[in-house]
């Protein structure tokens, strides 16, 4: 028993530091900057800037991170380790181990686990209430606990926990979830100050509870009117319906999809757990504004979850150790660009990138920036994403990139010309492997762009 604990406790450190290596390797997404100065400024009591997302975890974070000197990253992804830790936690230490090792292995968790963004955390207090609200007689205080706690973090985690708590609500009684809900209502309210702010602009009355019901609204009328996506060499301008189906294949990896979909056959002792997880695919299928992978972890969690009670009872240990070290050559093989993980049954991978994997735009303005401010007036740029970096840089010498909208030519590369290539580039299209660039040292800058000089 021992020697498995020490294993178990391996496994988690071995989590940390992979994603530590990451944080060294990679450089922010476009998203990093901007939680961290609304965490500045929601720690100043100023709640107006992007009120797409809650308080919580942006202040939290960057208040830890400013009182130890240490980068972001490290904070939100110390804060990641130990919600899988309390996860691995509520289950026999032989699910523990395939639960932690599934866990390190998949590119998507460990992609968004050292990254400053919310939907990790976010996933798991989620997915933590869910755990304890289906048991039948579930403790009232954790339930209470992780309710606020996801509610507070991501608002979009409501489409979750709200349907499991009323297919759930027998397991609680009427009286208890009414004191959940009244707790969580006081608790959001004081990550806002207990403020009184602006919920619609045409109409500038201060309500009390505002920044939330601003942040509720803003992502519905997000969701609705959608954005454009670039997603299997097109741009959608809203996302088609079986975009979350397929991303799931092509995300999760194969070993866990094989192995979680063997177990469906029990399907049928869980409906309600069926019917909850049902509903909010189709929830997350519907929506014009259908993203990617980050915004579907809650699937990773739960088909890993599966796929490790299965591992810790099947009885053919050829087939349990072929599953596991298929798992882990996928990751192997696609490490460090976890982020551009796809399964390797599908050709060309950079199709099939989306969410995330993706520079919306932003970086551009931060290169033009960091170009004039070193007098650059010639370079080369490769970039992804689906904005034309025309608009905003200027004439540039286009070298191979994966960006459906760009309007100049593509040339081939120059080896002494000044060379911009955006991370998301340098991993989909091929760069890591051309023989100018793939040992060749570089500077990380405007956030998301790789430097050659």
């Amino acid at each position: 028993k021992m020697k498995i604990q020490k294993f178990i406790g391996a496994l988690v450190i071995f989590f940390f530091l992979v994603n530590s290596s990451l944080i060294k390797n990679e450089s922010l997404t476009f998203d990093e900057p901007v939680h961290i100065k609304a965490g500045n400024l929601f720690n100043r009591g100023q709640f107006w800037f992007d009120p797409m997302e809650t308080p919580l975890i942006r202040s939290t974070v960057v208040t830890i991170a400013n009182h130890l000197n240490v980068d972001h990253r490290f904070v939100i992804l110390s804060l990641n380790t130990s919600l899988f830790t309390i996860l691995g936690l509520l289950f026999p230490p032989s699910v523990q181990i395939f639960l932690y090792f599934l866990v390190l292995t998949d590119p998507g968790l460990v992609s968004f686990s050292h990254l400053f963004v919310t939907d990790v955390l976010s996933s798991l207090f989620a997915f933590l209430f869910y755990l304890n609200i289906r048991k039948k007689n579930p403790n009232i205080i954790n339930c209470l606990v992780f309710f606020a706690l996801a509610s507070a973090s991501k608002v979009a985690t409501l489409a979750f926990i709200i349907p499991a708590t009323f297919i759930f609500w027998r397991h609680l009684g009427w009286r208890k979830i009414l004191a959940i809900f009244t707790t969580t209502f006081l608790f959001v309210w004081w990550t806002y100050g207990f403020s009184s702010l602006i919920i619609f602009e045409r109409y500038p009355i201060f309500v009390p509870f505002g920044g939330y019901l601003r942040t509720i609204k803003e992502n519905i009328l997000f969701s609705l009117r959608g954005q454009p996506i670039f997603f299997l060499d097109k741009v959608y301008l809203h996302s088609p319906w079986y975009k979350t189906f397929l991303i799931l294949l092509f995300k999760i990896p194969l070993p866990i999809l094989l192995i979680s979909l063997f177990s469906f056959k029990q399907a049928r002792y869980y409906k309600k757990d069926l019917i909850l997880w049902t509903l909010y695919l189709v929830v997350q299928s519907s929506k014009s504004l259908n993203f990617g992978s980050r915004h579907l972890l809650l699937f990773n969690i739960i088909f890993i979850l599966i796929a490790a009670f299965s591992l810790s009872k099947i009885k053919s240990k050829v087939l349990a150790i072929s599953l596991v070290s298929l798992q882990l050559i996928l990751f192997l093989n696609i490490y460090p660009y976890t982020l551009s993980f796809a399964n390797f049954y599908l050709p060309n991978r950079e199709k099939y990138l989306s969410d995330s994997d993706y520079d919306w735009g932003g970086g551009l303005l931060y290169l033009s920036s960091f170009i004039k401010e070193a007098k650059i007036s010639v370079f080369q740029l490769a970039y992804s994403g689906n904005i034309d970096p025309l608009l905003t840089l200027g004439k540039y010498h286009r070298i191979s990139d994966n960006n459906p909208v760009a309007s100049l030519s593509v040339q081939d590369v120059s080896p002494n010309m000044p060379t911009f290539i955006s991370v998301t580039c340098f991993h989909a299209c091929g760069y890591q492997d051309h023989p100018l660039f793939a040992s060749r040292p570089y500077t990380l800058v405007a956030g998301s762009f790789m430097y050659f000089q």
